[in-house]
Order: C-alpha cells, then structure tokens, then sequence
C-alpha cells in the first residue's frame, strides 16, 4: 500500500549521506596509510622546524585525526540533508500531484507528465533500498521533477503510472461524450414555408 502524501525515508536520508561520507573517508585513509610506507611524512613538517616549532606527528596521528574531521562532516552532511527534506511531502489527487518542500508548492498534472524513470541505480541505493524517481514533463517551465529517496521505488512507480492512465482514460471519455451527444437540427427555413402554405 503506498502512502499519500508520499515523504523521502528521513532515517535512510540521513544514513545514506552519512555512510557516503565516511565510505570515501575511508578509503583516503586507508590511501594515506599505504603511501606512508613509502612516503616519509615528516618532510611536510619542515616548514615548522624552520620556525623552531617541534611537532611529533606520525601517519597514525594524521589518520586519526583525519578520522575525526570526516566523522564530524559525515554528521553534518547527514543533518544538512534530514533538515533540507524534513518537509517534503508528494500529496497524489485524481488529476495531479503537489509537491510541497518547506513553504514552496508546486502542482503537476499528470497530463503533462510524459514519461517516469528511475534515477541511476547506486551502491547506497541498493544498500538501503531507497531510489529517486525522475518525472519528465512536457509544457511546462521545469523539464524534470525528481522524487527523492522513496522506499519501494517500483511500486510507487507503477502507483503513479496508474494515476496517469486512469486519468488518461477519463480524459478521452470525456472527449467521447462530448461527440456523441448531438442536439437535433431545426430546418426553420422549411418550417416556416410549409405554415405559410396551410394559411
């Protein structure tokens, strides 16, 4: 069952920016680590010891506090990103959808949506089982919408196609009705005469 209004996974939000962050920290970490054996780190303290200013810093002290700052970064990317999607919401109606972030809201009829895909699959994403949805539109200012971070991409996905052709289908019944329904034509020319010839 998907819900309506339709929000990103905060939780997974903040966790998927968290684990990005620490995932590339990590790896230049663990970059530093391997060149330390061949690099002697030293040489960057020079410049310290041309001012008489002894520091006693080994590969192990920088990759610690390397660590930390990434951690710490990690944290704010993490929060940045839970704060800047807290209120975003995706409401589905008969013959549109709004989308509202923060105080802004944006109203797409389904008419003008022309086609719905998946955002590039990611190792995050497959890792939290969150996707982006992209929505290319037609007639309109913005070329493009993306719904971000929705739990169970496909099935919202094939929700929001259904949307479409329901609406579809009630828009050219609509068209249909309006053809066949044919008012009867009066000659008022012929009327007339054949009243004229009985008097």
């Amino acid at each position: 069952m998907i819900s309506n209004p339709l929000m990103p996974n905060l939780k997974k939000v903040f966790w998927i920016h968290f684990t990005r962050v620490i995932a590339v920290g990590f790896m230049i970490a663990l970059l530093v680590y391997f060149v330390s054996f061949f690099i002697d780190f030293s040489i960057f303290l020079l410049p310290f010891d041309v001012l008489d200013i002894e520091l006693d810093i080994s590969a192990i002290k920088i990759i610690w506090i390397f660590c930390l700052v990434v951690f710490f970064m990690a944290l704010s990317m993490g929060f940045v990103n839970y704060i800047y999607l807290k209120n975003t919401k995706y409401t589905f109606y008969n013959n549109r959808m709004v989308i509202s972030k923060r105080s802004h809201f944006k109203e797409i009829f389904y008419k003008n949506i022309s086609r719905i895909l998946y955002d590039q699959k990611k190792l995050f994403d497959v890792l939290f089982n969150s996707r982006s949805i992209i929505l290319e539109l037609t007639g309109l200012k913005d070329k493009t919408i993306k719904l971000e971070f929705i739990d169970n991409a496909d099935k919202v996905l094939d929700y929001i196609q259904n949307l479409i052709e329901i609406n579809e289908k009630l828009e050219y019944s609509k068209i249909n009705v309006s053809k066949k329904i044919e008012y009867p034509r009066i000659n008022v020319n012929k009327k007339v005469k054949n009243t004229l010839a009985k008097k």
